[in-house]
């Protein structure tokens, strides 16, 4: 199995990227972490922006600093985006 780690800050630019690995990917891990903006809003845009350029299953990862990840360590709003994405679908 080919796990690709997707660890930009940014995917609105990175469409025909994702279509070509998909190519070669079993699955993708998103590492919303690691996103210049972690607002609950746009971690809900990125994932849809890689879900919109692959059919592959996408591991979704939301590691706080207290776990070696670089989102705050507030586990109330960890669980509220996890909750928005699970209500959503996505």
């Amino acid at each position: 199995m080919i796990s690709f780690s997707l660890t930009y800050p940014e995917y609105s630019g990175l469409s025909s990227n994702l279509k070509s690995w998909s190519t070669s990917a079993d699955l993708f891990e998103f590492r919303a972490d690691m996103l210049e903006d972690t607002s609950k809003e746009n971690i809900l845009k990125q994932l849809k922006l890689i879900q919109a350029n692959t059919s592959k299953p996408i591991y979704f990862v939301l590691r706080s600093q207290k776990y070696g990840g670089f989102f705050e360590n507030n586990e109330e709003l960890i669980f509220e985006i996890l909750q928005e994405i699970l209500l959503h679908n996505v």
